[in-house]
């Protein structure tokens, strides 16, 4: 079974967002986070922003969004665990390099 997967570009376009406020929902429940596909890739599965997209259309307020999301992760877990593979979900801003010079607060000599 082939499950079609957007990268982020993609998936901020299905669900009208910038990248910002697409993590901003993504902490707060109201969107899955994306599966780690490989060190650097990530991709959300594109039935899932659909179904929310769906949702929001049809008027489904935040608590249903979340617990949309949380039936959508949990079947996600089921997925993976049928296939004997570890749910691979990225955190945000995991990963991310360490900051530098004057951004991390280190003063310069």
């Amino acid at each position: 079974m082939t499950v079609p997967m957007l990268r982020n570009r993609e998936a901020r376009a299905r669900v009208m967002r910038g990248n910002t406020a697409m993590y901003a929902d993504i902490a707060a429940g109201l969107l899955p986070p994306p599966v780690k596909l490989a060190v650097r890739c990530s991709a959300w599965p594109a039935h899932e922003l659909d179904e929310i997209v769906a949702a929001r259309a049809g008027g489904a307020n935040d608590e249903q969004v979340r617990a949309l999301v949380r039936r959508q992760l949990e079947a996600r877990k089921q997925a993976f665990a049928a296939l004997n593979l570890p749910v691979a979900v990225e955190q945000p801003n995991a990963g991310r390099r360490p900051r530098r010079g004057a951004a991390a607060g280190i003063e310069a000599a």
